[in-house]
């Protein structure tokens, strides 16, 4: 699609417009909002035009996105917002101050405190072009830094802190807010131990659920590495 396109013009992404595809071997956690996606090539199944490309861009970054839209819900002359919507909690403490400071200065919005969601917004109208739309996204997007993934991730020792014995003889299970038996507690213990097999390892911590979030992760260690190593021959 060209960069020339108008807003009103571009077609609308749904997640209905999904339905009736194996959507388990596109995305993970798939709803309307807060999906991961096995591929980044999934992303524009999920995202507007005119955010596909700093979805992708804060996604290659390791930092999560859980919605985005850029359309003219009411008409052509209607004021409307392009818009992403970045999961706080995945951000890493620079990430994190940075999205701090631009709130403060009015530069993105507060924190949305339900789900700890941010969001990239920028105003839109009708005659707005994916091109100008993009290009304010991808500027804000850019104000970030490439971090390591926070998210899509488990150790062994999550699934064993989810229980937590009440000192009776059960267990308080946090992920659904529910008391169950020791037996009943192993035997769910196990299934989701069962269930981390099928995610991706780093060798040393962490399983990923995709591998894709995996080789970000790996990425981004080993562009460390190689710094620390360039800056200790400099010294």
């Amino acid at each position: 699609m060209s960069k020339e396109t108008k807003i009103k013009d571009t077609k609308r992404v749904l997640v209905s417009d999904l339905f009736g595809t194996d959507m388990k071997k596109l995305f993970v956690h798939l709803d309307t909002e807060w999906a991961i996606p096995i591929s980044r090539e999934y992303i524009p199944l999920l995202a507007d035009e005119a955010c596909v490309k700093p979805c992708m861009l804060l996604y290659d970054m390791g930092i999560r996105t859980v919605n985005s839209g850029a359309n003219v819900a009411f008409g052509d002359t209607a004021s409307n917002c392009g818009f992403i919507g970045i999961d706080y909690n995945s951000l890493s403490d620079e990430n994190k101050i940075i999205a701090d400071t631009l709130i403060e200065r009015g530069i993105i919005g507060p924190i949305y405190q339900r789900k700890g969601t941010i969001f990239l917004e920028t105003p839109l109208t009708g005659e707005s072009t994916v091109g100008e739309v993009e290009q304010k996204l991808m500027e804000l997007a850019s104000l970030f830094q490439p971090q390591d993934v926070l998210y899509g991730r488990k150790t062994i020792e999550d699934i064993q802190n989810e229980f937590v014995d009440n000192g009776n003889g059960t267990y308080y299970w946090k992920r659904v807010s529910a008391n169950f038996t020791h037996e009943e507690m192993k035997i769910l213990m196990e299934e989701d131990m069962k269930e981390l097999q099928n995610w991706f390892y780093d060798g040393e911590k962490y399983y990923y659920i995709t591998e894709e979030l995996l080789n970000i992760h790996m990425n981004y260690i080993n562009k460390n590495k190689k710094g620390k190593k360039e800056n200790i021959k400099q010294s």
